[in-house]
């Protein structure tokens, strides 16, 4: 995929970008609000050279300040496997450039998140029992924490 990540500050942005796409939801978990998506629908992420389908792109957890609107947190953006789509089909990926081919493994992406005056640890919905999960490792590891301050 090859385009410019769009510039994301607040909610409305994305908001005006899934207005007619019912599978993108905005959801309230504490102080942030999270843009997200439930299904992958034909459309649902559209022509990447489309700048509204590219902030649909993005909405994969981004959090955003519940009072301000402000965005304060972009986790990984959302990628696509080869031959899911046509922009990523094996006869268009240049192989002769330095690459790496991984392994991808489902699970939770976890991300640390400002939220007041801490860090918290979120999956793509928010603070979760997974998360949760996470900041007891966190908790019992210290130093971990230190890689997000």
């Amino acid at each position: 995929m090859n385009y410019q990540f769009p510039v994301i500050e607040h909610i409305d942005q994305v908001r005006a970008a899934i207005a007619d796409y019912p599978e993108f939801i905005i959801a309230e978990r504490e102080s942030l609000l999270i843009a997200n998506y439930n299904v992958n629908l034909e459309n649902t992420f559209g022509d990447a050279a489309d700048p509204q389908a590219q902030i649909r792109r993005e909405c994969r957890g981004l959090k955003f300040d519940r009072d301000s609107g402000v965005i304060v947190a972009r986790p990984y953006h959302k990628f696509f496997n080869v031959n899911e789509r046509l922009e990523t089909a094996v006869a268009g990926l240049d192989l002769g450039q330095p690459h790496r081919i991984l392994e991808k493994l489902d699970g939770s992406m976890i991300h640390a998140v400002p939220v007041g005056n801490q860090y918290r640890f979120c999956t793509k919905m928010g603070i979760t029992d997974v998360s949760m999960g996470a900041e007891a490792f966190v908790a019992r590891n210290p130093n971990i924490y230190q890689l997000v301050q």
